[in-house]
């Protein structure tokens, strides 16, 4: 066709184009695959049969579902790893708590004394003789 997309003559095959008119087989190809829009002032498509087109717009549709729906996994795992992590958060606060609070209950009188010791222990005001370490555990001194 033309450049202004007016058909001008159909060929069997790029060989029998190119014979036809003197252009290069190679940049008819590379034209009708997409490659190159033009060759010689001519633009060149392949025709392409409507089972064809609605063949690779059904297998498009396929892999288009099938990437939706990976991609939906993709993000349900994350979502999973997210709350799995703060599960383990929590059960490292819970296990930094009930050490420190079970090494305290010897020297604690009364459980206001516990409750105190617990709040404390919560709102970060540990005692001195504590040391967390790079996991979020007490280490306990002597």
């Amino acid at each position: 066709m033309n450049m202004d997309g007016n058909e001008m003559a159909r060929f069997s095959s790029a060989n029998t184009a190119a014979r036809a008119t003197g252009c290069n087989k190679g940049a008819i190809s590379r034209c009708c695959r997409g490659i190159l829009h033009s060759h010689h002032g001519f633009k060149w498509k392949k025709e392409v049969s409507k089972e064809k087109q609605q063949a690779t717009q059904a297998a498009k549709d396929d892999v288009c579902a099938e990437l939706r729906s990976l991609t939906d996994a993709v993000f349900k795992l994350i979502s999973e790893n997210e709350k799995l992590k703060d599960r383990i958060t929590d059960l490292q606060d819970k296990a930094w708590l009930e050490i420190v609070v079970n090494k305290r209950k010897d020297t604690i009188a009364s459980r206001a004394e516990l409750l105190a010791a617990v709040i404390n222990i919560t709102l970060g005001e540990e005692d001195a003789s504590e040391e967390v370490d790079d996991h979020g555990f007490v280490k306990l001194l002597d």
